[in-house]
């Protein structure tokens, strides 16, 4: 099946960012879905350059880098749960499904509890 799931994500209260591709075909370029609580508030195209994934010789020749600007920002008065998926195929990616604490505090991801630094 296409799209599978390779890819990252790190949300804020202002954004989510990250890259997303399809190992099937590197040159081809993916959307995504992007879930608010389990709301979609809009998808974006995969179009991105990012030096590290170019340089890694893995990826293909194109962008496959995302940044989603929410309109109007998340609340910071509650924590939110943002979740990244392919447009096509509805699979979370494997880095796709995170939590925005209450309060701007470090994002949490959902598969682990790993804690990472607020992002800018």
């Amino acid at each position: 099946m296409p799209n599978r799931a390779a890819g990252s994500t790190r949300p804020a209260p202002e954004r989510v960012y990250g890259w997303a591709f399809d190992e099937a075909d590197p040159e081809r370029q993916v959307s995504v879905s992007i879930f608010v609580d389990d709301h979609k508030v809009g998808q974006v195209v995969c179009d991105r350059p990012r030096r590290d994934l170019l340089e890694s010789g893995r990826f293909g020749s194109v962008g496959h880098g995302f940044d989603f600007r929410f309109q109007p920002r998340l609340s910071e008065r509650r924590a939110h749960r943002v979740t990244v998926r392919f447009l096509e195929s509805g699979r979370t990616l494997e880095r796709g499904d995170a939590m925005v604490p209450e309060g701007s505090a470090p994002v949490r991801r959902i598969s682990g509890t790993r804690r990472r630094p607020p992002f800018p």
